[in-house]
């Protein structure tokens, strides 16, 4: 697929001014809807930092809630939070501290709202600690401007923070490489073999491990649930038990939570850095002030250096690089017929996935009625399918209006 040349934050202006009819009442770009994802570390600067700068339609999601080892950076919760929802007590302060900005929580996973209403954005800016939900978001934004779900790509400014180093990206569908496009920048988590944790350990996440992964189990019959204090505090007992006895030390709480959690120390200052980065490239974006990035800057808080990193497309990119089709419908045709109808057309499917949710498989591997209308499985989703020559094909269906 060939890819568009890279949107500059004017061509981003003039695109949406465009949109507006002479004579039709315009509302300028900064008081249109932008989401921000996350309101953890990084989110509540995000939140700050886009309200100050004058954004005045903010949405928030989270998932998570309010713990005591939040409060050291996360600066709009207290005490008397704890346990209570961190979007909707995050859009509270906001609130409470710009009285004219209109902040909606939403306090559920991003994968529950439905297609409709990423389409309200103009603008989405990423506040994450997880590559998945990030991944995620990708995706949805590039099949909503793919699917024609939206007039104009939606930008995707994504921050990220690692202890002394940060990271920001401006990501416009079809215009700049997508997430997946560097999923290589992100290493593979580290796993410690089981002889050593158990035998010979020589560090302290080798003791905390152990006691997570061996001793606990074995005490309670259950899994370590990483959001509960009491299970942390096992662990870490148990794991300074075992550091004593090998003559290990450096096992501390805030370490047995960041290793059973897989949680890397935030800083309040990388996260301040970071939001500052995204809110410097949103604010280009709607007033066509400055080129945005291009389109990769790293922070190092280390050594007080940054680099700006003009990545290219990869066009191995199993997400952006896809072959995509859009294809119209009948309204009432079943799973069964949809088959039979791409067999006609030439295209031999083995397997359907929407939303990364398996929907049919050629070997039965999947139980599906056939029977079922193609529609009510899809919906609007673009249709992951993969073909009898191994080729990868993302369909856009087109249902036709019942008759």
């Amino acid at each position: 697929m060939k890819i568009k040349q890279r949107c500059t934050a004017q061509q981003f202006m003039t695109r949406h001014l465009q949109q507006h009819e002479q004579g039709e009442e315009y509302a300028p770009l900064i008081h249109q809807p932008i989401l921000i994802l996350g309101a953890g570390g990084l989110g509540c600067e995000l939140l700050k930092d886009a309200a100050a700068s004058g954004f005045t339609n903010i949405h928030v999601i989270d998932l998570d809630v309010i713990d005591l080892t939040n409060l050291n950076r996360q600066f709009l919760f207290t005490t008397s939070d704890i346990g209570r929802s961190k979007a909707e007590v995050a859009a509270k302060r906001i609130r409470q501290s710009f009285p004219h900005v209109k902040i909606e929580p939403h306090f559920c996973r991003m994968e529950e709202l439905d297609e409709a209403f990423y389409t309200q954005f103009l603008l989405v800016i990423g506040g994450l600690d997880s590559v998945d939900a990030r991944s995620w978001m990708n995706r949805t934004l590039l099949n909503l401007y793919r699917g024609g779900k939206v007039d104009f790509p939606v930008p995707f400014i994504d921050g990220g923070t690692e202890g002394f180093r940060g990271n920001a990206r401006v990501i416009i569908p079809d215009s700049t490489p997508c997430f997946d496009c560097l999923g290589y920048l992100f290493p593979p988590q580290t796993k410690f073999p089981m002889c050593t944790i158990a035998n010979t350990p020589r560090l302290p996440e080798h003791c905390i491990e152990f006691a997570s992964q061996i001793l606990f189990p074995r005490e309670f019959d259950r899994p370590v649930d990483g959001d509960n204090g009491d299970d942390i505090r096992w662990v870490y007992n148990s794991a300074s038990s075992r550091a004593d006895k090998f003559g290990i030390q450096g096992v501390t709480f805030h370490l047995t939570l960041g290793v059973v959690k897989n949680v890397i120390p935030a800083l309040a200052t990388t996260n301040a850095i970071i939001a500052a980065v995204c809110t410097v490239e949103a604010l280009k974006l709607v007033s066509g002030v400055g080129a945005t990035l291009n389109n990769y800057v790293f922070y190092s808080g280390e050594s007080f250096n940054h680099t700006v990193e003009p990545f290219a497309v990869n066009s191995a990119c199993e997400t952006c690089q896809q072959r995509m089709e859009a294809v119209t419908l009948p309204a009432d045709i079943t799973i069964a017929q949809w088959v039979t109808l791409m067999d006609v057309k030439g295209l031999a499917v083995t397997s359907l996935t929407v939303n990364d949710r398996p929907i049919w498989f050629s070997s039965g591997m999947v139980a599906c009625d056939t029977s079922m209308a193609l529609q009510s499985v899809v919906g609007a989703a673009v249709m992951d399918v993969t073909t009898a020559g191994k080729e990868s094909v993302r369909l856009v269906p087109r249902f036709e209006a019942a008759v």
